[in-house]
């Protein structure tokens, strides 16, 4: 077995690259080593840098990180994880602007108050949202709605029934309890 010893050259990609964070597993394929190799003579050449900014530079976007040495390590973190927190609010945001994107279009059509009411909810508006553009309490609105879907549920019905055959219908009655139509 041969020991391959470290160049000048080789440790000075070690210390480069251990600078700028790269991952111990990319400088060892760089160098055709082991990770563990990479470790011992990270140890050997007393290199250190801070675990925290090594962990959120595999999660940061490049545009961040391209700026770490200019801004430094703790605006760098800083900067990162508002970005990360400004990407976990964004779906939840789109969600927002195309709920009220929906809500502007209902409340401007022609229907009553109450289909208006029950059109929101079903377009994913909250119960508070729907109160206070209509000034009425949420359980108002949770009335308004049981009292549509009341109202929805025989319709529905109605039109499920009319779409069976001569023989469907027949089997849908008897199981309800009902008169076959004739």
């Amino acid at each position: 077995m041969t020991v391959k010893h470290f160049s000048p050259e080789d440790d000075r990609v070690v210390r480069t690259d251990w600078a700028n964070h790269v991952l111990v597993e990319v400088i060892a394929k760089k160098l055709r080593r082991s990770p563990a190799v990479i470790r011992q003579r990270v140890n050997y050449l007393g290199l250190r840098r801070s675990s925290s900014v090594t962990r959120v530079m595999q999660w940061a976007p490049p545009h961040i990180v391209a700026r770490r040495r200019r801004v430094g390590d703790e605006a760098f973190i800083k900067e990162a994880i508002a970005w990360r927190q400004a990407e976990a609010a964004r779906p939840i945001r789109e969600r927002e602007e195309e709920v009220a994107r929906l809500a502007r279009g209902i409340t401007r059509s022609s229907r009553t108050r109450d289909e208006k009411i029950y059109e929101m909810r079903q377009a994913g508006m909250t119960l508070q949202a729907i109160a206070d553009e209509f000034s009425v309490t949420r359980q108002r609105v949770m009335q308004i709605i049981h009292e549509m879907e009341d109202v929805a549920a025989p319709q529905r019905m109605a039109k499920s029934f009319r779409r069976l055959s001569r023989s469907g219908k027949a089997e849908f009655m008897q199981r309800i309890g009902g008169a076959a139509p004739g």
